[in-house]
């Protein structure tokens, strides 16, 4: 029994940290420009089926593609942004989430008419490692995954605050009105920031190839994970949104060892709630 639970607390907390590169890019978006974009998972889900595509036709290392599904996602986001959402800013949240959730459902059916809707998981040499611990083994590509979408927030956090473009989109994030008042061109960093939160997502869409069983309806079980994350961590706050992750995929993982995958739904969405009762900004603060 000791071993089986020290299993699934590992193997949550390393598919917390593809939740939490999901997620990051959420509460980026969100924090800077008040946008809660429901195409977040379905474009992560596009960056699953680029890396697919990349290594059955071509023999593309999996982790080789993963600046090409930033850069196809990326250019997704900013197709997406520019003629529709960009004029949905500082409206109403409800028009906002109308219209990301129409662009979830028309990429959604997009991907099934051009890739079907079977269930794909991409293998590779090291999905077959296995890295022991104890009497327990747990399989490399997890390690890696983890790793990599840590890397990745790191990369991002630094990016925020040592660049022009992230300072200028923390200035946007605090004030809008103040950031244009000092030289911010408001429209191209809002931008930036909608691409660089789509393209993180696609980064770890192939990540979620290479750990669960994906096909273009997954997003939505994605979406239900996404939320709680920045509720409980707290809007804009990397550190609580890793936090959370870890905490929501440590819940998943021992409830489906232990009793259903349901159930981990069940206690992720009481933490949820109990958050918003206790400390509505999340466990660690936020805007």
């Amino acid at each position: 029994m000791f071993d089986l639970v020290i299993q699934a607390l590992i193997n949550g907390v390393l598919i917390g940290g593809i939740y939490a590169l999901v997620s990051v890019g959420f509460s980026l978006c969100l924090g800077v420009m008040d946008l809660p974009n429901l195409a977040q998972p379905v474009l992560a889900i596009l960056g699953s089926f680029v890396s697919y595509f990349l290594v059955t036709n071509y023999g593309v290392d999996p982790l080789v593609s993963l600046p090409i599904s930033f850069i196809v996602t990326f250019i997704a986001a900013a197709l997406i942004w520019m003629p529709c959402l960009s004029r949905m800013v500082g409206t109403s949240h409800l028009m906002i989430l109308i219209a990301t959730l129409s662009i979830a459902i028309i990429i959604e059916n997009a991907m099934v008419l051009i890739f079907g809707n079977e269930h794909r998981l991409l293998s590779t040499w090291y999905n077959q490692v296995n890295i022991p611990l104890g009497s327990q083994v747990f399989p490399m590509v997890r390690l890696l995954s983890f790793l990599l979408s840590l890397g990745l927030i790191g990369v991002l956090s630094l990016f925020l605050k040592f660049s022009y473009v992230g300072k200028a989109i923390r200035a946007l994030a605090q004030n809008r009105n103040a950031a244009q008042l000092v030289g911010v061109n408001v429209k191209i960093v809002e931008l930036i920031a909608f691409c660089i939160s789509v393209g993180l997502a696609g980064c770890a869409g192939t990540f979620i190839s290479l750990t669960f069983s994906f096909f273009p309806s997954f997003h939505w079980s994605l979406l239900g994970i996404l939320f709680p994350v920045v509720v409980i961590g707290g809007l804009g706050r990397i550190d609580g949104i890793i936090v959370s992750s870890l905490l929501i995929g440590v819940c998943n993982s021992i409830a489906s060892y232990f009793l259903s995958s349901n159930y981990g739904l069940i206690i992720t969405y009481v933490i949820m709630l109990l958050t918003l009762l206790i400390k509505p900004k999340g466990l660690f603060g936020g805007r």
